[in-house]
C-alpha cells in the first residue's frame, strides 16, 4: 500500500476496503452456514432429549438441586472415573432431580409449603 496523498486515492482506498469488508462478511456467513449444517444432528439430539432446556423461571429450588449434584456426583462421586461418565451422569441426574421437582410442585399442598417457606 503507497502512501494517499489526494482525496480521490483517499476514496479508492476507501471502495477498495469496503469491497474487502463485503467479501470477507460473505466469507464469514457461509462459513457459520456450514459450521450449523454440521452442527444440526447435535443440536437435534440435544432438542430432542431436552436436558439442556432450562425454563426462565426455574426455581432456587431446582438450582440448589443442580448444584448439588453437580458437586456431589461430578466432584465427589465421579471424580475418578472415566470422562464419558463424568459428563453423562450428572446430565441424567439433573434430569431426574428437575422431573422428581416438577411433580413435587405440581401438589397443591407442597406449592402452599413452599410459598410459605420462601415468604
Amino acid at each position: 500500500m503507497s502512501k494517499i496523498s489526494n482525496y480521490t486515492e483517499l476514496l479508492a482506498e476507501r471502495h477498495r476496503l469496503e469491497a474487502l469488508l463485503r467479501e470477507h462478511k460473505a466469507t464469514i456467513a457461509t462459513e457459520v452456514g456450514v459450521i450449523k449444517e454440521k452442527l444440526h444432528p447435535v443440536f437435534a439430539l440435544v432438542s430432542f432429549l431436552g436436558i439442556f432446556q432450562r425454563k426462565p423461571n426455574q426455581s432456587l429450588l431446582q438450582f440448589g438441586a443442580d448444584v448439588g449434584v453437580e458437586l456431589l456426583l461430578r466432584q465427589k462421586l465421579l471424580a475418578k472415573s472415566n470422562w464419558v461418565t463424568r459428563f453423562v451422569l450428572p446430565f441424567l441426574a439433573k434430569g431426574a432431580t428437575a422431573k422428581v421437582l416438577e411433580k413435587i410442585s405440581a401438589r397443591p399442598k407442597s406449592k402452599q409449603l413452599i410459598q410459605e417457606t420462601a415468604g
